[in-house]
């Protein structure tokens, strides 16, 4: 038996987490493809050769839960916090909304380290810079296709990627879907945004971790790796995050890096000019209009079993990314020698 995981981000890092806590050694044989060469989705994280080794995040930034969350999910959490893997954040983020009860926690290693500590603990295969192309359904098996011409069959496969970029997969899959799940489907929208790591060789004069900013028109949030992840270091890498319009506002070819560049220089003109600039277009930030379903996952097809999950059913958040990797890890169980 095989199956198919699609995406090396958390909701597949947790589905493989979650069956191995389930199951002990899995009885099938467990892929996961991921497109990129790093594993990570959406809590990516990347470096440079002027940033010390440090992890810079550029997509999620921190998990906020609180005790029932943490108790309800308490064998996730459990394993992050017992590892060091994340820790409370402990600086200052102005501007941050307060939410009663809650508690906010930092990987010092970055975001992606708890996709590498969830595979770590599993059994798997992962093959990275490997980008699904098309599904076929035949014989009560689903033949996954590259974009280089790679084919391989299997029992069950999970989409665990955004529901529009599941939609642009080529394959007679679409054929199984009921048309009114397919119309809801395709109501299915992402914001994107624009990411900007800034190195300096130096500590700039900050003392916050991390800054909101709410009536700028341009930029939305500013942190710096360092003072937020709470790590030893003489240089600053700031991470800045744009407003999710700036591709209706600039519609003219501009250089939106130099916009971004040029209007940080104006708010902090005493950073100076960076060492190093990581520029990088988060075309799937954030879910803006969710397929709503109570299971935060969907079954586009029972047998074979096809399965979409990920936070394209409910808001872009880390326990969101929980419930959906229990319910599709269930399915999967009951389903699928494990």
């Amino acid at each position: 038996m095989k199956t198919l995981l699609v995406g090396g981000g958390i909701t597949s890092s947790l589905i493989s987490f979650l069956l191995q806590n389930q199951s002990g050694l899995c009885a099938t044989t467990l892929d996961i493809w991921e497109k990129d060469d790093v594993v990570g989705g959406r809590m990516k994280s990347v470096s440079s050769p002027y940033s010390n080794k440090i992890a810079i995040d550029i997509g999620a930034q921190y998990l906020t839960s609180n005790s029932d969350k943490l108790i309800r999910y308490n064998s996730v959490y459990d394993s992050l916090i017992s590892t060091g893997i994340i820790k409370e954040l402990n600086t200052t983020i102005k501007n941050l909304r307060p939410q009663k009860e809650s508690k906010n926690y930092v990987a010092p290693n970055g975001m992606s380290s708890l996709i590498r500590h969830f595979l770590s603990t599993s059994r798997h295969n992962l093959h990275l810079s490997r980008d699904l192309k098309s599904l076929n359904v035949n014989n009560a098996k689903i033949e996954a296709e590259t974009t280089t011409g790679l084919k391989e069959i299997y029992e069950a496969v999970v989409l665990t990627m955004p529901v529009p970029q599941v939609l642009k997969l080529s394959g007679n899959f679409i054929n199984f879907v009921d048309p009114a799940v397919l119309e809801k489907l395709k109501k299915v929208q992402f914001s994107s945004r624009y990411a900007m790591v800034l190195i300096y060789e130096r500590k700039i004069p900050e003392q916050w971790g991390a800054y909101y900013t709410p009536d700028d028109s341009l930029i939305k949030y500013i942190a710096i790796q360092e003072i937020k992840a709470n790590l030893p270091s003489f240089q600053s890498s700031v991470i800045i995050h744009s407003s999710t319009d700036l591709d209706e506002k600039f519609t003219h070819g501009e250089d939106i890096k130099t916009i971004l560049l040029n209007h940080v220089n104006q708010l902090f003109p005493t950073w100076g000019q960076p060492a190093d600039v990581i520029f990088y277009k988060w075309d799937y930030s954030q879910v803006t209009t969710a397929f709503q379903t109570p299971s935060k996952m969907l079954v586009l097809n029972e047998k074979p079993l096809l399965i979409l999950a990920g936070d394209s059913f409910s808001r872009s958040n880390f326990e969101n990314c929980i419930e959906s990797a229990k319910n599709a890890s269930d399915l999967l169980k009951a389903n699928v020698s494990f």
